[in-house]
């Protein structure tokens, strides 16, 4: 997608061998001729589980997998609050996915064509810079197999599949270096337009980064030329990423339109961003798990004593941190540079990103009023595609200096791209044993749960976990409940229903951890779910002995099994029979401007706003006489104030200063959901460090059927 990546035969045979190169690291790496990437996913644990749910609901529900009525059951789920306009990664999948509809093989050929394709394109955009072939090839496979695509791997896929990154980079020294756009024709206009455009599909990290490399270059041109003509090229840039980003987010800004803000979905704060922000240390320390001991012990010492979370990946391996260290010492020195190359745009582009990213960097200052970008850390693709360039830089000049012999000059890049690898890589990147037996008896598993249930029936799964980011429970990592999703084809799993939407509440009557095996039993019947998944791994052996052991005696019927027994399956349609249960229950959950659950001894309440909303969901299918019961306790107010309780009617009622008060409301209630919105003239609480918006207490509620 740059001028000058036209293809010649010449050019042609070093994108092969380019390509040749990953592919034989690739096939080394994760040992590939040991693994059926068919049924072995690359991730089988926490965002490996949802990269593989969100291929499947694309692959099945069409379009970008955004949707699907069998997640979150019966409520649905939609995973809109959380995209972040990284359709690149998408498009790829969406590519492969004309092939084969296993989400599996889908996945996992698309992670490994992210590998060639950065390959590809960084090669082409190191030739545009003018550096030697050879040297050009050796570091492009060596950016494409850096540390940090191996680190984010296939549960990342989205900054894995860093291809926009030597795109934007190549445009970004272009401009540093002069006006380019008046000097290309038709062509170069199109192409310099598309490259923009899949910056701003690439996601809102590389997107965001790219417009601050365009800003440190205006300020470059600025000094340096004293020119603010050039800057309409940069502002030109920056509008088209942005413009890109703002439209890829529009299915998103459109639901919130029709469904209102979430404000307790995905949280973030200022506060994580010294926990992911970058650290020089850990760029030029050895990756975790090194192959030489001495150099694994020296890594493992330094993760003992600091906090490691996703910048463990930022590792450049030794050949480019060296590269790192000379951009970092050539902004003291440009006399030395040659005016030809790029050193010296470099070296100020990469001052910028330290600047900017490390710890206590100019990231905080923009904290204060934009928090959405947290990490980074993820700004090290970048430095590392700077020290690339440079490597190749230095190479090339060194080759064009000395004039070194063709065959002295293969053996030397083919030592340095093994010893590159060899440095950058680790062993057991991938148990594909272990993950295999894991796919098959999950498989297995679900499919003897399908087999019993036909149909569409909804499945209860427990615990109760959040969606997303609930940080697992117990020893049950997060997402693990998609693994029904995943080997099902009609069933419907209650997980997925996204937090602070609708729906992701109502189950909140199974997270109390004394509810007993019959009314848990009874509870899921009325609610309509014809059996109840658990797994074992989310509660401690005496509250999961006590659960199974009292729905065996409760249901009558033995449970199916996984081969670990780590799952356990019990179905609901001989008890529903039996007990000839009604579908008939009604629940309340809290929505925008109520907090959540507080305790002091033997009291609970929430925290309620002068705004705020809740919903009432009728699981029956008919429509049902229901009594709601609201019990606030309010502050010390100096005089009285109304709270207005708005559904298809308005209830008003008087709240007094200092009183505990209940307020009953009679509906009747067609199936589905019922939304009300609740507001208040009563005074906020003013609560020291607590930035919450505080007007007064909910200790009780409920809602019960009227016979």
């Amino acid at each position: 997608m740059i001028k000058s990546m036209h293809m010649g035969k010449r050019s042609v045979w070093d994108h092969l061998i380019a390509i040749f190169l990953v592919l034989i690291i690739l096939f080394i790496v994760y040992r590939l001729w040991e693994v059926d990437i068919r049924k072995v996913p690359f991730s089988y644990s926490v965002d490996g589980l949802t990269e593989l749910t969100f291929t499947k609901c694309m692959i099945e529900e069409g379009g970008f997998g955004y949707t699907s009525d069998r997640l979150g059951a019966p409520f649905g789920y939609a995973s809109y609050d959380a995209s972040q306009s990284d359709y690149l990664s998408s498009i790829v999948k969406k590519i492969v996915s004309l092939f084969s509809p296993n989400p599996i093989l889908v996945i996992n050929v698309s992670y490994l064509a992210g590998f060639l394709l950065i390959a590809s394109v960084s090669l082409a955009v190191l030739k545009s810079l003018d550096m030697d072939d050879k040297a050009a090839i050796i570091c492009s496979v060596l950016f494409s197999c850096a540390p940090y695509h191996f680190g984010r791997g296939m549960g990342h896929f989205s900054l894995s599949c860093y291809v926009a990154v030597p795109i934007a980079v190549y445009y970004i020294i272009k401009m540093m270096q002069g006006n380019i756009l008046e000097k290309n024709g038709y062509k170069g206009w199109g192409i310099y337009i598309l490259s923009m455009i899949v910056i701003g599909i690439s996601g809102v990290y590389y997107a965001f980064f790219t417009c601050f490399f365009f800003c440190a270059a205006a300020l470059y041109i600025l000094i340096n030329e004293k020119n603010i003509r050039r800057i309409k090229e940069v502002l030109l840039s920056i509008f088209l990423i942005t413009v890109t980003v703002v439209l890829g987010y529009m299915p998103t800004l459109l639901y919130c339109l029709e469904n209102g803000k979430n404000e307790n979905g995905i949280i973030r704060s200022a506060q994580g961003i010294e926990l992911y922000s970058l650290k020089i240390s850990q760029l030029i320390m050895p990756i975790t798990g090194h192959r030489i001991s001495l150099l694994a012990h020296l890594k493992n010492k330094y993760n003992q004593n600091y906090t490691i979370n996703e910048n463990d990946v930022c590792s450049l391996g030794l050949l480019f941190s060296i590269s790192f260290i000379v951009l970092l010492l050539l902004v003291w020195k440009k006399q030395y540079i040659p005016k030809r190359n790029c050193l010296h745009e470099l070296s100020c582009l990469n001052m910028a990103a330290i600047l900017y990213a490390t710890v206590g960097g100019f990231i905080n200052v923009q904290g204060i009023f934009f928090d959405r970008i947290r990490c980074g850390n993820r700004i090290s693709i970048f430095i590392a595609f700077f020290s690339c360039i440079c490597t190749a830089c230095l190479f090339s000049g060194w080759m064009q200096k000395r004039k070194p012999g063709r065959t002295f000059v293969n053996m030397l890049l083919l030592c340095l791209l093994a010893a590159g690898i060899y440095d950058q890589t680790r062993d057991g990147y991938l148990d594909a044993e272990g993950i295999f037996q894991s796919v098959e008896a999950d498989r297995d598993f679900v499919k003897r749960i399908e087999e019993k249930e036909a149909g569409n029936g909804m499945i209860l799964q427990l615990p109760v976990m959040q969606y997303p980011e609930s940080g697992g429970i117990m020893q049950m990592g997060d997402y693990a409940h998609l693994i029904g999703y995943l080997y099902s084809d009609d069933l419907r799993w209650s997980y997925g229903a996204f937090r602070g939407r609708k729906g992701s509440g109502m189950l909140e009557v199974f997270e109390e951890k004394q509810l007993q095996a019959e009314e848990l039993a009874l509870q899921a019947a009325k609610m309509g779910y014809a059996g109840i998944y658990i797994d074992r791994k989310g509660y401690d052996e005496a509250e999961y002995e006590q659960l199974a052991k009292g729905l065996f005696h409760v249901l009558n019927c033995d449970p199916i099994k996984s081969r670990d027994e780590n799952k356990i399956y019990f179905s609901l349609k001989d008890y529903t029979a039996e007990k000839n249960v009604k579908q008939d229950y009604c629940s309340l959950e809290f929505g925008n401007g109520v907090y959540g659950k507080e305790t002091s001894q033997d009291r609970e309440w929430r925290w309620v706003s002068q705004k705020s909303q809740f919903w009432i969901y009728n699981w029956s299918s008919v429509t049902q006489r229901v009594r709601i019961m609201l019990q606030a306790e309010t502050p010390a107010w100096e005089e009285s104030h109304m709270l207005t309780i708005q559904g298809e009617e308005r209830h008003t009622f008087q709240m007094d200063p200092g009183e505990s008060e209940q307020y009953c409301l009679e509906l009747d209630l067609d199936p589905g959901f019922h939304s009300f919105e609740v507001y208040t003239d009563a005074p906020l609480v003013e609560a020291e460090n607590d930035s919450r918006e505080l007007c007064y207490m909910l200790t009780d509620y409920k809602v019960e059927l009227i016979k």
